[in-house]
């Protein structure tokens, strides 16, 4: 995973301000401070108890360099009388009034009713010109946008170490961290920024530069689209020979996994299973968890139906035709940020997790038998990729079997991809699902039967228009499901939009 830092529009701290508004900005200052050319200490914040404001002022009040030599101004929101606040910003300006008062800090600070939008520029342009430094003492600050402006105006920073300003410091070198329940050291973190002129001077030209080298809107898009090309190849290759004609030959689509109960089945269904493919435009799509030529063994010994494309080893490698042309386009991508040898190692000493054998192993799947008694969850081992920095996903089956496969790998995502090249309509799609590593394909637009003997955990999804649970087990529930939809009349799929929202989704489903 890539984490991008958004774009932010840095235009409006280019240059100087009017001279309008920097006089606007002295005015109301100035009703308020005794010497204005005192160092400046700078906030910007609505009157949100999350927000500390009264804890700046009591650790400004705290240190004797910054009541000697400092100034501390509070932009916090606007407001016409205390009376018209509401509940939260009114217990915030109490706190705050009584520890100015407290402290006796009548004209070493400045708290003015109301601003203009056009005047915030002006208000760090005035606090950079005196040397002055910005702070966030918020207790948690999701991202920092304030921290980026003042940066942009060049203006050091003391900031909380929580959330988004640890990333903004660690990109900009222009401040410090602090513990804002820490009030002595918040105080000690601005004074050794403002009493040093050189360190001040460092600092602010790091936070004018970088700011605009890690968060203007031309490093996003330029970054952003710098991590798709490692995603999507830059150059398209060329189709492969036969692959075409014999996807677009056909208006409608059965996709499933090899029968494994086919020796269960009757003569007669396995016949009439057959014969849906003999003379129609109806294709059938494989996908396994089985490698190719397991796969093909398995098509040659139950003297099964050709299919047109075959996904193999969980979407690992699809295929197409009678002679297995390999899509190369959807392997480049399904490579991406794939480290085997990392996630082997990462599970290696995981309880319950033995290897499989070498031939059930593919380089794009790392495959284990799962001791349910003793091996976590799904959700534990992708944690444990996920804290190992490794983009992968994890899929259980019957929870005896593990897999571990591409981020963008997938039964699911291959035949979305195979959907979007070759054009085909996810509701002409017939999904026949039993296995567990056929949630994410069930879960998608396409038409999905579950069996009555499908995988447990196929079986807890809730029911919805595109989703069908079929009374009969095996190929008996497949033809159940086929006259459910009248998929071989070519009746309307059921509206997509009818789907439900998550809120409506069991959560063995968001989280299977």
């Amino acid at each position: 995973m890539r984490v991008i830092p958004p774009g932010v529009d840095l235009s409006r701290f280019e240059g100087a301000c009017e001279p309008e508004l920097m006089a606007a900005v002295e005015g109301k200052l100035g009703a308020f401070l005794t010497d204005p050319s005192r160092v400046p200490v700078l906030t910007i914040a609505r009157a949100d108890e999350r927000k500390n404001l009264p804890g700046l002022v009591r650790a400004f009040s705290k240190n004797r360099w910054l009541r000697e030599n400092a100034n501390l101004i509070v932009i916090g929101g606007n407001r016409d009388t205390f009376a018209k606040l509401a509940g939260g910003p009114k217990r915030v300006w109490n706190e705050l009034l009584r520890a100015i008062d407290d402290a006796d800090l009548y004209g070493r600070i400045a708290y003015p009713k109301r601003h203009e939008p056009a005047e915030i520029p002006a208000f760090y342009e005035w606090v950079q010109e005196r040397g002055g430094v910005f702070v966030n003492p918020a207790f948690t600050e999701p991202f920092g946008l304030t921290l980026l402006e003042a940066a942009a105006g060049g203006l050091p920073l003391v900031a909380t170490n929580d959330g988004g300003p640890r990333d903004i410091l660690a990109n900009c070198a222009n401040g410090v961290l602090i513990d804002p329940m820490d009030e002595l050291e918040m105080g000690t973190a601005i004074e050794e920024i403002a009493s040093c002129r050189e360190r001040w001077r460092q600092l602010s030209e790091n936070g004018s530069t970088n700011v605009r080298r890690h968060y203007s809107w031309s490093h996003h898009v330029k970054r952003y689209l710098s991590e798709i090309r490692e995603i999507l190849p830059a150059v398209k290759p060329s189709r492969t020979s036969g692959s075409q004609g014999a996807l677009i030959a056909n208006e409608r689509w059965v996709v499933m996994d090899l029968p494994a109960t086919i020796r269960e089945e009757s003569a007669e269904i396995i016949e009439r299973w057959r014969r849906l493919f003999d003379g129609c435009r109806m294709g059938l799509g494989i996908a396994t968890g089985m490698h190719l030529e397991e796969a093909r063994a398995f098509i040659r010994e139950h003297d099964l139906p050709e299919p047109g494309f075959l996904i193999s080893s969980l979407g690992a490698e699809i295929h197409y035709g009678t002679r297995d042309v390999r899509d190369d386009r959807w392997r480049q991508q399904v490579s991406a940020r794939w480290n085997r040898d990392r996630v082997m190692e990462s599970l290696a000493d995981t309880p319950g997790l033995t290897l499989q054998a070498e031939e059930h192993q593919h380089p794009f799947k790392v495959s284990f038998l799962m001791d349910a008694s003793r091996a976590p969850g799904r959700m534990a081992i992708q944690r444990m990729l996920r804290e190992s920095g490794i983009a992968a996903k994890v899929m259980v089956t019957a929870r005896s079997y593990v897999d571990v496969v591409p981020l963008r790998g997938g039964k699911d995502v291959a035949l979305r991809y195979i959907e979007h090249r070759w054009g085909i309509e996810p509701g002409h799609i017939f999904y026949f699902a039993s296995h567990g590593n056929d949630m994410g394909a069930v879960r998608g637009r396409n038409l999905s039967v579950i069996p009555a003997d499908g995988d447990r955990i196929l079986r807890q999804i809730g029911p919805r228009p595109r989703i069908y649970h079929a009374r009969g087990q095996g190929l008996a529930g497949f033809f159940e499901g086929l006259e459910h939809y009248g998929f071989l009349d070519q009746a309307d799929p059921p509206k997509p939009d009818e789907e439900p929202g998550d809120e409506a989704v069991s959560q063995i489903e968001l989280h299977p």
